[in-house]
């Protein structure tokens, strides 16, 4: 391997090695957001009966697979570009995912034309990937004080007006949030991406050496080859799970 250099770490990775362990940690994540949407789903359809939306506990779930997901998108960005950027792979991985994006709000303007998603978690991995590029080589305390910020300016400045209004609602500095069945604002999840990155940098730095620890993980049993699968393909899972799982659940609801 190539040996780069980092502020704080050094950094041999080569960007088209896939790692296992990498994989399922983000498949883990995908599982944890499928488990969610599922107790979602079977509340729309009447099937439970879950605060989703109003209990601090469930409120917290939501918060914490989320800024998950929003993490291993940073940890991905640094392992795939922090040792030197490759545009055109940026290029194509942002072309996906905006695409996605764009997709999920067309689908979700039908059923839910008052609340459809318009800034939901891809939009946001999207406009955030970008502005991320911008950490990678930034010291491990500037990136702990912009995780640190992002994480408190909704609280201490809450603005009105046009702040209100798109496309400056997405920035996360209005006084209440928008309708939408799924709103991800850039701040204060923006505060996930220097953790993801940093996360991405000791990855790295353990992958270079010959004692690889947890990453010399690799799947035995069907369970961890699902995960892994699911990591590596977390576009396409997160695109499709929602049509066989509301499907299901719709069937089990006509059923009862």
């Amino acid at each position: 391997m190539v040996q780069h250099s980092l502020p704080d770490t050094p950094l041999a990775h080569s960007a088209r090695q896939r790692i296992a362990a990498v994989d399922g940690l983000r498949g883990g994540a995908v599982a944890l957001m499928i488990a969610y949407h599922g107790l979602w789903d079977a509340t729309f359809l009447g099937l439970i009966d879950l605060p989703l939306l109003t209990a601090w506990p469930w409120l917290v779930a939501r918060a914490a697979i989320l800024t998950l997901f929003l993490a291993l998108a940073g940890m991905s960005l640094t392992l795939g570009h922090g040792a030197g950027l490759r545009w055109r792979s940026f290029r194509r991985r942002l072309a996906q995912v905006g695409g996605a994006a764009a997709a999920i709000t067309a689908a979700t303007m039908l059923p839910f034309p008052d609340a459809y998603i318009f800034f939901g978690a891809l939009h946001h991995i999207a406009v955030a990937s970008v502005l991320a590029l911008g950490l990678l080589r930034l010291p491990w305390p500037a990136l702990l004080a912009i995780g640190v910020a992002a994480s408190i300016l909704p609280e201490v400045v809450a603005l009105g007006g046009i702040f209100e209004r798109l496309p400056l609602v997405v920035l996360g500095l209005a006084a209440s949030p928008p309708l939408s069945v799924d709103f991800v604002a850039l701040l204060p999840w923006f505060a996930a991406w220097p953790a993801g990155i940093l996360l991405g940098r000791s990855i790295a730095r353990r992958a270079s050496q010959p004692d690889q620890g947890w990453l010399d993980w690799h799947p035995a049993s069907l369970a961890g080859r699902l995960l892994v699968l699911a990591g590596r393909h977390s576009l396409i899972v997160y695109l499709v799970h929602q049509l066989p799982l509301m499907g299901g659940l719709w069937l089990v609801a006509q059923a009862m």
